[in-house]
């Protein structure tokens, strides 16, 4: 939409929850483009005259378009009306803990999510990484190395570092998106902290000994290899977690890396 056009809305027909009308044509605007990130919509009156609604109901609209990621909505500011926010993933993780807390996803299904996604974006990393992208990963690894020597924070923090490396190898920011979005919600369900574990220093140095199988393969070519190693590391990261006939949904996720 350009500078010189004006955006408008058509007016809530009736009956019918009036502010789910204003979320829809809202929502649409903005994955349409014709509202775009920094662009503001009209203020609550003009929204008010657009709608055909009371103040009420664009306050609720606005309400939940915030509670979604979508909006900014701040009364006092004198730019206008509410801002249309950028892309965030933490509207994305809202959601999926929200699926969480209805049970509607539990740590089992997580965890599966993040094998398929994980281990297959480590395979795409061996065959589309560059050398320098390569020399990212490598420097993640060699941070977790000397991590293990100091505290589970800067273990875990150079773990995390070591995944988005391999992340952005692959130029997808949707699977960089879920990936990143998955960790957190799967480490908040298992509250997993391996400082916790009867012998964390253990655990670490097996968990970096996948990281370097995953660095090795990657580095050589080698998808299955990656595949296989990455999705060893979640398995064992999270097997204890869950009970014995969950662990068998998740084993032919390993067994059948080979086949990438």
């Amino acid at each position: 939409m350009s500078k010189d056009e004006t955006l408008r809305f058509t007016p809530v027909p009736r009956p019918t929850r009036a502010y789910e009308v204003i979320v829809e044509q809202v929502e649409n605007a903005i994955y349409t483009g014709q509202l775009v990130p920094g662009a503001r919509l009209p203020s609550e009156r003009e929204l008010m005259a657009q709608f055909g609604v009371s103040r009420a109901t664009v306050r609720e609209a606005l309400r939940v378009l915030e509670a979604g990621g979508l909006i900014r909505s701040r009364r006092t500011d004198p730019g206008g009306g509410a801002e249309v926010l950028p892309f965030s993933t933490e509207s994305l993780y809202k959601a999926l803990t929200s699926l969480v807390a209805l049970e509607q996803l539990d740590l089992l299904a997580v965890v599966q999510f993040r094998m398929v996604i994980e281990g297959n974006v480590a395979g795409l990393s061996a065959q589309l990484r560059s050398d320098d992208q390569l020399a990212a990963i490598e420097a993640q690894l060699a941070a977790m190395r000397t991590a293990l020597e100091k505290d589970y924070d800067a273990f875990a923090a150079a773990d995390v570092a070591f995944h988005n490396a391999v992340n952005a190898s692959i130029g997808n920011p949707l699977l960089a998106v879920c990936n990143e979005v998955a960790r957190g919600v799967t480490i908040k369900l298992a509250g997993l902290r391996s400082a916790h574990r009867d012998d964390p220093k253990q655990f670490q140095a097996d968990q970096f000994l996948r990281h370097q199988e995953m660095y090795e393969a990657i580095r050589d070519r080698d998808s299955p290899t990656a595949v296989r190693a990455a999705r060893a590391h979640l398995y064992e990261s999270f097997e204890e977690f869950l009970p014995e006939e969950q662990r068998d949904q998740l084993r032919p996720l390993v067994r059948a890396a080979g086949e990438f």
